[in-house]
């Protein structure tokens, strides 16, 4: 135990820590030469080794819902949740990893495809960049869906953009993906990741449970590294990070688990 205070304490095992930040009220961020786990403050965190992936320094929230809310958390997914990935790996074979996506659902349902926001037509393209953005959407309405429809007869009529950004990273180093769903696809394929847990920005998940307070009387239960936790509580909590995994359960699948 290493006392900095009286309101930061510290205990952590494993390898020498290599840096400390020390914040208010307690907070602090540990970045070790190899992974550990750290007690900072009140919050449990499970520390790893930065290696252009995600770092995995972030609190874990699971909600448990009413059934007909899940499709509400759904739309969570159009901010974007972070995945990592193989510099150089083709988008189709990174899209066919995450649950519920297969090569022919995206033949057959999702309609555009956007890559650090240019529409993509050939799902070959190698991810690159130090932080690529996709997003999946079903069919657009009016001219804009009928122009970003991966190969539309209309795509000529897309803004002249530059190509993808390029990466330095070497094949097999870890990237830090941004996935985004909107509209059907997240209506669709949300629900699984979001069971599966999700990691992705915790002002994102504030922001969203903040400007839906009707969602809120939906929330059976809230658990915040595995203990039960008040609603604005877990809130106030989370936004002192910049990532959170987040799952989110029906209740009727848990009462089935159980």
């Amino acid at each position: 135990m290493t006392d900095f205070g009286p309101d930061v304490k510290v205990t952590v095992s494993g390898p020498q820590i290599k840096e400390l930040v020390i914040r208010r009220q307690g907070r602090s961020v540990v970045q070790t030469s190899k992974g550990t786990k750290c007690m900072v403050g009140d919050v449990n965190l499970h520390m790893g080794k930065k290696k252009g992936g995600i770092t995995g320094e972030f609190p874990s929230v699971r909600l448990v819902v009413s059934a007909d809310a899940m499709n509400f958390f759904t739309t969570l997914l159009q901010w974007g949740i972070e995945l990592e990935a193989e510099a150089e790996t083709p988008l189709i074979d990174f899209l066919q990893t995450c649950p519920g996506i297969t090569k022919a659902y995206l033949a057959e349902n999702v309609q555009t495809i956007f890559l650090d926001g240019t529409a993509v037509d050939d799902l070959k393209i190698p991810l690159a960049g130090e932080y690529p953005v996709v997003a999946l959407s079903a069919a657009m309405p009016g001219l804009a869906g009928a122009i970003f429809r991966r190969d539309s007869i209309h795509s000529s009529l897309r803004t002249a953009t530059s190509h993808p950004a390029t990466s330095q990273a070497h094949s097999g180093q870890m990237l830090t993906v941004r996935l985004k769903l909107f509209n059907q696809i997240a209506k669709e394929k949300g629900a699984a990741f979001l069971i599966q847990g999700v990691v992705m920005a915790s002002s994102s998940v504030a922001n969203f449970l903040n400007s839906r307070k009707e969602l809120i009387s939906t929330i059976q239960r809230a658990e915040l590294n595995g203990k039960c936790a008040d609603m604005e509580a877990l809130i106030s909590e989370i936004c002192h990070f910049s990532t959170v995994r987040l799952s989110v359960q029906s209740c009727e699948a848990v009462k089935t688990e159980s």
